[in-house]
Parts: structure tokens; sequence; C-alpha cells
């Protein structure tokens, strides 16, 4: 599953605010890889896509491992 963020590199959890789009079927629990322009990360979600894509506030994923592009 991925989920693609805005332009920035995360410095802990990505935020809803932060998520410009993420795959359907995710669900909370389900390992995902965060794809952004200048980072590379990996996580397990928060929240369901349908949340995530509804929400205005609150962590999407709690990031593991980050990786600078």
């Amino acid at each position: 599953y991925r989920v693609f963020m805005d332009d920035f590199i995360p410095e802990g959890d990505v935020l809803v605010p932060g998520v410009v789009k993420s795959d359907p079927g995710i669900r909370d629990g389900d390992e995902v890889l965060v794809i952004g322009a200048r980072a590379l990360a990996t996580g397990r979600a928060a929240l369901p896509t349908e949340d995530i894509q509804r929400s205005r506030r609150g962590v999407a994923v709690r990031v593991r491992k980050i990786k600078r592009l």
C-alpha cells in the first residue's frame, strides 16, 4: 500500500493534512510506504483510507523509518 505526501520531509508521524493521496483499501494497522518528493518512509497506517481522505486532522501514518532523497 502507498500513501503520497506533500513536498516535505517528515520529522515524525505523517499527519492527515500532509497526505495528498492514498491507495484504496488501506486499513488501520496495515504496513504502508509513504512517498514524497524529498523523502520515502515506511510505517503503519493509523487510519483507513476513507478516514484519511475525509479527516482534516490527526495522524495518518505512524512512521518507523525515513529515507531522505
